[in-house]
């Protein structure tokens, strides 16, 4: 391969590689009452037995790909996810379920981490933002497609029928991986970087909280929306899962744009902007709340939606780009805090006797007014890189 076409098969493999941690809840997810009724209502951990893995075993395999290489790590995730669809498909015991979910989600993290650090092997600076907007981008297309898919598989075969189509088309991916995707372009070793060490760079650990917040605001409407849509506004889980589809696609709209405004802007101000206007989103929803409805909480929403690429993109970019080896270690240090901090927010607001409108809103204006302070103070002390900002 030359050098242009190997960045451009590592991006595609790299958003072949993202695909799969969003695959593992979003197709599963109309199997879910199916599995209840099989195994009790305990069944419904299986989703927590997913999630965790998947943001813990990333400490794991970011290590593993800086010593082994990304591709040789990134093929060992697909084939443990393959098997663990495959397993899935035969089990017989809720204790079975919980646990080859729990190796499913391990198969999935060494995926989303190699994704994320084959980008900053093969780009630097805007045009890494660039590619990080359409992994975000290709990670929202999912929940847009993955339910009515899922759905409609279950129409005409019972729930282990998802887990084959899983297996199916991991395998599908894993023949593509095993062609084209190249091999590291850095050296493998030469990763001077603790596990830890990406927590002594302040831009790192600026920039990761950047989009951890960001996905924390989001995941808070994931868990908060369905009660909000089903139990006060009295839709239909049909008429709410359109809905839910349709922001999908809003978010990854918003993705995709920022691919093509970082062709005229810097990362950095695109990051500064977007933090900017939903803020404004965040104060629009909390003023509009008293009001209830649909559309005060609608519309609010939708603009935050749309602006969280605008924030995800380039700051992932930006604390990626801190780093030139152990891109591995970086990449589980941001995929696991951005885990971590968003479950435990969204986790949180969602035992608290507040409305979801509430609950979204005041988590925007304290992130968002909050990182905006942090950025001018690390910025007059000279701590941030980046051109234009």
């Amino acid at each position: 391969m030359n050098p242009k076409s190997m960045s451009e098969w590592a991006a595609l493999s790299a958003r072949l590689l993202i695909l799969f941690s969003p695959l593992g809840i979003d197709w599963y997810l109309p199997a879910l009452p199916s599995l209840v009724t099989a195994f009790g209502v305990q069944a419904n951990l299986s989703m927590a037995a997913y999630l965790i893995p998947l943001g813990v075993g990333q400490l794991l395999f970011g290590p593993l790909g800086d010593r082994y290489g990304k591709r040789r790590v990134s093929l060992l995730g697909v084939l443990i996810f393959i098997l663990a669809s495959l397993l899935l498909f035969t089990v017989q015991t809720l204790e079975g379920l919980i646990a080859y979910r729990v190796m499913q989600g391990i198969g999935a993290s060494a995926c989303s981490v190699c994704a994320m650090a084959l980008i900053r092997d093969y780009f630097e600076g805007d045009q890494a933002a660039r590619e990080y907007s359409f992994l975000g981008g290709m990670l929202n297309v999912v929940p847009f497609l993955a339910p009515v898919m899922g759905a409609l598989v279950l129409l005409y075969l019972d729930w282990r029928a998802s887990f084959m189509a899983l297996a199916l088309m991991a395998s599908v991916v894993l023949l593509a991986l095993w062609r084209w995707m190249p091999r590291d372009r850095a050296r493998l070793h030469d990763a001077p970087l603790g596990l830890f060490d990406p927590l002594k760079n302040t831009a790192f650990v600026f920039y990761s909280f950047c989009s951890a917040w960001a996905l924390a605001i989001i995941l808070t409407y994931v868990t908060l929306a369905p009660g909000l849509f089903i139990h006060t506004f009295g839709w239909s889980a049909l008429a709410f899962s359109l809905f839910f589809a349709a922001n999908a696609g809003i978010i990854s709209l918003g993705f995709f744009m920022v691919s093509k405004l970082l062709k005229r802007y810097t990362a950095p101000v695109i990051l500064r902007v977007s933090m900017l206007l939903m803020l404004v989103g965040g104060v629009l929803m909390l003023l509009l709340e008293p009001m209830g409805g649909v559309v005060s909480f609608v519309i609010p929403m939708v603009a935050m939606s749309f602006l969280f690429g605008g924030v995800m993109a380039p700051a992932n970019s930006l604390a990626m780009n801190e780093f030139a080896a152990g891109t591995g270690r970086a990449s589980a240090i941001l995929g696991c805090l951005q885990m971590s901090l968003s479950a435990l927010v969204s986790g949180f607001l969602s035992q608290q006797a507040i409305s979801a409108p509430m609950a979204i809103g005041l988590v925007c204006v304290c992130a968002m007014l909050g990182l905006l302070g942090v950025y001018g103070f690390l910025q007059r002390r000279n701590k941030l890189s980046g051109v234009g900002v």
